[in-house]
């Protein structure tokens, strides 16, 4: 997490939990996440470990604490907001996304109350793309790509990066950021570089922004994070038939995770993807597959 993502997300925290996390975090570049939960001490991700707001603070989040945290980050407008909480996050400045739970409002828009918090923020790793974008396309030519992992093993950071040197390779690019962080999107300003010939879609399902992309940019190359509902996959087909080619990523740990959830199956049994990239622990490639000639039930 860089700086200013780190004081994006001190700005919302109220007092006296922010004194403490100054005082208690020398390295805030090397913070992952932050999970705060009613009840609890506020827990720490780092690249290195994992560990609670330290005892000595006396400090456990409270009813009170909790609601006025939901406030200030909702810039104290819940109902701008209404839309995001009904699916599980707030997004903030920079592309940080807080993820929330509690008490879900069923036929409402949202959550309520809300007792816990997770605060993710996106980085760009510059260059993280450029020797398997070498290795994949060397003539310039994309190919529909899908990038898997469990979740918060960097496919966006790789996809991110993907999606800037195709721009950078003068492709049309469209991106479908449904959630805000792929872009860093605040005020139709980006917080990344993705590159000179790229258009944003956000806050959109990627089902609904790849027709739109198709239908009104002309796009060569469309960018999605984390597909898998059942209507991706119809989308994807309408791509493919357009001669559209698809960067896009999904959790799952291998080959054999994506064939047992049926759209992503049906993904590979067509072929709508040429590879599928890998990823383990810190954006690092396991092992990239090409599915042409694969079989359903293959292990990976």
């Amino acid at each position: 997490m860089d700086i200013a993502s780190w004081d994006v997300i001190l700005s919302v925290i109220p007092e006296p939990l922010k004194t403490y996390l100054t005082e208690a975090i020398s390295d805030a570049d090397k913070v992952i996440e932050l999970r705060i939960r009613r009840g609890q001490n506020a827990q720490i991700f780092t690249l290195n470990r994992r560990f609670f707001l330290d005892e000595q603070y006396g400090f456990h989040a409270d009813e009170a604490f909790c609601a006025k945290l939901l406030d200030r980050a909702a810039q104290r407008s819940l109902f701008s907001v209404q839309h995001q909480m009904a699916n599980g996050f707030i997004c903030l400045a920079g592309g940080v996304r807080v993820g929330i739970a509690g008490g879900f409002l069923h036929g409402e828009e949202g959550i309520c109350p809300v007792t816990s918090f997770c605060f993710r923020a996106p980085h760009a790793i510059l260059g993280a793309a450029d020797k398997l974008m070498q290795r994949l396309f060397p003539n310039g030519e994309l190919q529909s790509t899908l990038v898997i992992s469990p979740p918060g093993m960097g496919k966006t950071t790789l996809l991110r990066d993907m999606a800037r040197c195709a721009s950078y390779m003068g492709k049309n690019v469209s991106i479908i950021d449904e959630r805000g962080e792929f872009s860093g999107w605040r005020q139709g300003e980006t917080a990344f570089d993705l590159g000179p010939c790229t258009d944003i879609f956000y806050d959109i399902d990627p089902a609904h922004g790849i027709m739109l992309c198709i239908r009104s940019l002309a796009p060569e190359l469309i960018v999605c994070d984390e597909i898998g509902r059942a209507t991706d996959a119809e989308a994807l087909r309408e791509a493919a038939r357009c001669g559209v080619c698809v960067f896009a990523s999904a959790h799952a740990k291998d080959v054999s995770d994506l064939y047992a959830r049926p759209m992503l199956r049906a993904c590979i049994q067509e072929q709508l993807f040429s590879h599928i990239i890998v990823l383990e622990n810190r954006g690092r490639i396991r092992k990239i597959i090409e599915t042409e000639g694969m079989q359903c039930g293959c292990s990976g």
